[in-house]
């Protein structure tokens, strides 16, 4: 029998478990005086480790008493901390937990036990834990009293003077302890909160080491500091937990647990929408480069080379787009680099025209700027527009060529320039559509004044040509 319990709990420790062999060994020794230990106290009894995942725990061993709680053996079975609560604040924290409901295989009504849980240590540290199991009854549960302390309380600690008036006006759970860490008042909160973890008794003149929820009182005479904080998280749901110590005469101590719940729920949904905006941006920027290659091919096979010019602009200005999408998949979903942004659309620009006699230089100057990501797309697509003309008319019967791109920012309008030393051109000419890409020039009227809600301005003479434009990036408010 023995040799049996030994093999069992080493094989499940070994594959559900980081225990060390001197460790395993340790529980063996106290699971062969789990018998005894049942029959001495009338409980079922049993020995919990937690698992490789940190968030089960796992039966190794058991001993059940006569008339038990269970009809059959639950070693091997895995459980979770909304259902053992006291099993997991045991083993977390290394301390001794009494008197917490359970949800487990017993034959009990709503499968509900109640628990006391003991760490086991080897060498100081928590190997496993020993449950005592008992039936939840009537008898074993306390009725919990009202909120508001008995006078003679606030005679003894004139700090608990009205503080039931200002306890029962705050959302959050009050907890305060008097100088040797006993609770001397809880408001209703904190003993939701309890009741909801799981445990039957009023927790008013409790130790708080024994019943404390989040691990140590960080803010001990001992310690040092006055103040601490702490996010925890216990059965599905996040708190803050603050801990004050107050000086009066005596000191005191102050607990606050306020419930982040739903703001972690709120910043999971934002961030399951951002996983999945940032999805979308992929896609399109893969259907769009599917878009170029079929369009590329077509260029190839087209043997009109006016017809081919246009498929290759058409080209160009799908990468432009494609490059704001391949931001968008690395930075924030509101706002994006606006450098980033422009770095792409040149990258994209010069892989189209590499192997072209014309060599140009493409310089990007550096910004801060950061542009909504619904006008990153127009912003892209205005300045491919303009690398195209520069490069289509600005270095006629020349081999080289510059081309420099900056951003400034403004209060309410920023802008956008393109400069080329090229040969420069009248101004007057610019819009004459038989001589430069009517399309092109409609594009960029068409997104700087309807989308960007801007203006663009040319300059040019025989030294070359800047050519702006603005987008608005402030708007009124409307508070």
């Amino acid at each position: 029998m023995e040799s049996m319990v030994s093999e069992i709990l080493t094989k499940l420790c070994k594959t559900h478990t980081s225990l060390a062999d001197h460790d395993i060994s340790f529980l063996t020794n106290v699971a062969l005086e789990l018998k005894k230990i049942a029959l001495e106290r009338n409980v079922d009894v049993f020995i919990d480790c937690l698992c490789k995942n940190q968030s089960e725990a796992i039966v190794v061993a058991e001993a059940r008493r006569e008339n038990s709680l269970y009809a059959f053996s639950t070693i091997g079975y895995t459980i979770r901390e909304d259902d053992e609560p006291a099993v997991f604040r045991s083993l977390r924290f290394g301390v001794e937990t009494e008197e917490v409901k359970a949800l487990t295989h017993a034959i009990t009504s709503k499968n509900l036990v109640l628990q006391d849980v003991k760490p086991i240590k080897n060498k100081g540290k928590t190997i496993g834990v020993l449950i005592y199991e008992k039936e939840l009854s009537k008898e074993n549960k306390k009725t919990i009293s009202a909120t508001f302390p008995h006078f003679s309380l606030e005679e003894k600690y004139h700090y608990l003077t009205n503080i039931h008036w200002v306890g029962e006006c705050i959302n959050d759970a009050l907890i305060i302890l008097n100088e040797r860490k006993i609770v001397c008042y809880r408001n209703n909160i904190a003993l939701k909160v309890y009741e909801d973890y799981g445990y039957i008794n009023d927790i008013l003149n409790a130790e708080y080491t024994k019943i404390s929820l989040h691990g140590t009182l960080n803010v001990s005479p001992e310690l040092g500091q006055v103040y601490d904080e702490q996010e925890f998280y216990i059965r599905g749901k996040f708190y803050i937990c603050k801990q004050y110590r107050i000086i009066q005469d005596k000191f005191f101590y102050v607990i606050i647990l306020h419930d982040i719940t739903q703001d972690k729920r709120c910043d999971n949904i934002l961030q399951q929408k951002k996983a999945s905006i940032r999805e979308a941006h992929h896609r399109i920027k893969n259907s769009l480069h599917m878009i170029y290659s079929l369009l590329d091919i077509q260029a190839r096979r087209n043997a009109s080379k006016e017809a081919s010019n246009i498929l290759k602009d058409t080209m160009s200005r799908i990468l432009s787009i494609a490059a704001s999408y391949e931001v968008l998949q690395e930075t924030d979903l509101y706002m994006i680099n606006l450098y980033e942004v422009m770095k792409n659309v040149a990258v994209n620009f010069k892989n189209l025209t590499e192997g072209t006699s014309k060599k140009v230089q493409i310089i990007i100057n550096p910004t801060d700027i950061t542009i909504e990501t619904e006008i990153a797309a127009s912003v892209a697509l205005i300045i491919n527009e303009l690398l195209q003309n520069s490069y289509k008319h600005a270095f006629i019967d020349r081999e080289y060529g510059q081309i420099i791109i900056s951003a400034k920012k403004g209060a309410i309008y920023s802008s956008i320039t393109v400069h080329d030393d090229g040969v420069g051109f009248s101004v007057i000419d610019f819009k004459n559509e038989e001589k430069f890409n009517s399309l092109g020039l409609q594009l960029i009227q068409s997104i700087v004044e309807d989308k960007l809600k801007g203006r663009f301005i040319i300059e040019s003479d025989s030294k070359g040509t800047n050519i702006s434009f603005e987008f608005k990036t402030c708007e009124l408010s409307s508070d």
